[in-house]
C-alpha cells in the first residue's frame, strides 16, 4: 500500500485531511506540520504521496519539494493565488475550496502515477520468483512469507536481484 504523509502548518487542518483519507481506506504514514518533519519522513520512507498545504510552519512547500526523491508524488491543496506562486514542476495543484470527491480523486490519481513510476519485474521474472518460492516451500517446509523473506535476505546479502536468487535456487545452486 502507498504511504501517504499529510502536512499542513496547522495540525487541525492536517488531521482533518488525514481523517478524510483514512475514512476512505487510505493508510496515513505520518502527519507533519513542518518541512523539516516532511524531509525526515521521506529520508526514511524513500517513496510515497505527500498531501500538503502551501505553507508549513518553517518553510514553503516550494522551497524543499524539488529536493525530495523522485518517487514522491506531491499534491498541494491551497488557494489559487498561492498555487500560482509555486515554481516546483513536480507539485500537482488542487485549488481550495475543493470537494471531498476532487481531493480523493486527486490522491487516487497520484497513487496510480506512483505505481507506474516504480520499477517492476517482468512477468517471466515474477514466474521464476514464484517457482523458487514454491520450491523452497516444498523442500524446506517454509511458509510462502518465509520463503519470500529468505529470498529477499539472500538478494540483499549478495547484492543481486531477486530474479538471480530465484534462478540459482531453481538450478539447485542454492545461495
Amino acid at each position: 500500500m502507498t504511504k501517504i504523509t499529510v502536512s499542513f502548518s496547522r495540525i487541525d487542518d492536517a488531521e482533518q485531511v488525514a481523517g478524510m483519507l483514512k475514512e476512505n481506506g487510505y493508510e496515513i504514514a505520518r502527519i507533519c506540520t513542518s518541512g523539516a518533519e516532511v524531509i525526515r519522513t521521506y529520508n526514511t520512507l524513500q517513496d510515497g504521496i505527500l498531501v500538503s498545504g502551501y505553507r508549513l510552519r518553517d518553510r514553503l512547500l516550494d522551497s524543499f519539494a524539488e529536493d525530495l526523491n523522485e518517487n514522491i508524488q506531491i499534491l498541494c491543496l491551497a488557494k489559487p493565488e498561492q498555487l500560482n506562486r509555486l515554481s516546483a514542476k513536480k507539485i500537482f495543484r488542487l485549488p481550495l475550496p475543493s470537494s471531498r470527491a476532487a481531493i480523493l480523486a486527486s490522491v487516487e490519481l497520484l497513487i496510480q502515477l506512483h505505481y507506474q513510476r516504480l520499477p517492476h519485474r517482468e512477468k517471466t521474472s515474477d514466474d521464476m520468483v514464484e517457482k523458487a518460492k514454491a520450491y523452497l516451500m516444498e523442500t524446506r517446509g517454509l511458509s510462502e512469507f518465509d520463503a519470500h523473506r529468505y529470498m529477499q535476505r539472500e538478494s540483499m546479502r549478495f547484492g543481486v536481484k531477486m530474479t538471480l536468487v530465484a534462478e540459482r535456487i531453481l538450478e539447485n545452486k542454492e545461495i
